[in-house]
């Protein structure tokens, strides 16, 4: 047994040697890694920031570019928006007051939605959709409904008052509108009827479209009502009012006649709305 123990011994002191090799190397090897160094240059980092955020440059340039920020009156929003327009209907409503019909009154309303942009001075709005309130008018036995909607309409304006909460401007701009005019005469029952083709004789039904461009001119005025903390985002409350004319008079092809009614769709426009927004 003695004998075993002492032929192993130079094997047990061989191994004990190269362990002692080996392990200094495997160390230093882990102090000499990429993560080693990755964390100490961040640590470097993070000290450097924290003593330059302690200096006195970088606290001005900080509170300087945070009251440039707050003080930006750029937005984007998305925009509701309602209005009360003036029809004018003139002459029309003369001719149809003497076919017994009532005649229209001057004040309707319309809702829509669009789009809304403030960059440095100028303010752009655009609509792309505003729906009349249809009128309508009847008379023994007969009918006529008349309505305008934007298909769409923009306009560019000119801050007066460059400030994150309130707005003035004047503006001016273009638009796409369509009129429809709608009349329906009842008929009367044919005692002398063949057929469902003239159980009823003396009815009429006319719908027509006319489409125009046209112009508006105006003046806006705007206010935030609520915003985040920063100002990044929040509700604009915004009035507007203005004069709006076409291009030429609408004119409806009823079976082949050049229809003319004489009426002037928009004379002025009051609207009123909010703008959903932010800044950049």
């Amino acid at each position: 047994m003695p004998s075993t123990t002492l032929r192993l011994l130079p094997c047990f002191f061989l191994l004990l040697s190269n362990l002692l090799l080996i392990a200094p190397s495997a160390w230093s090897q882990r102090k000499d890694s990429a993560a080693i160094y990755q964390k100490e240059l961040q640590r470097l980092t993070d000290s450097a920031l924290q003593w330059l955020q302690q200096t006195e440059p970088y606290k001005q340039a900080s509170a300087n570019y945070l009251r440039a920020e707050k003080a930006s009156d750029s937005y984007s929003s998305f925009m509701l928006y309602g209005d009360v327009i003036q029809t004018d209907f003139g002459a029309f409503n003369n001719s149809i007051a003497a076919s017994g019909l009532e005649r229209f009154g001057a004040l309707s309303g319309r809702v829509g939605f669009g789009s809304s942009f403030k960059r440095n001075r100028l303010v752009i709005d655009v609509l792309w959709f505003l729906s009349n309130i249809r009128q309508q008018r009847e008379g023994p036995g007969q009918a006529i409904n008349y309505e305008v909607h934007a298909n769409l309409m923009t306009d560019v304006g000119y801050d007066l008052l460059p400030s994150p909460r309130f707005n003035l401007y004047p503006f001016a701009g273009l638009r796409f509108h369509r009129a429809q005019l709608t009349y329906e005469r009842n008929g009367v029952a044919n005692p002398a009827f063949t057929n469902i083709t003239n159980i009823r004789s003396g009815g009429e039904s006319i719908d027509e479209t006319s489409f125009r461009f046209g112009y508006q001119v105006g003046m806006g005025a705007e206010a935030v009502v609520k915003s985040s903390k920063g100002d990044r985002n929040g509700i604009i409350f915004f009035v507007k009012g203005g004069i709006q004319r076409p291009f030429g008079e609408d004119r409806f092809e009823i079976n082949g006649v050049d229809y003319r009614p004489g009426i002037t769709p928009v004379v002025w426009a009051g609207a009123f709305g909010i703008k959903l927004f932010t800044r950049p």
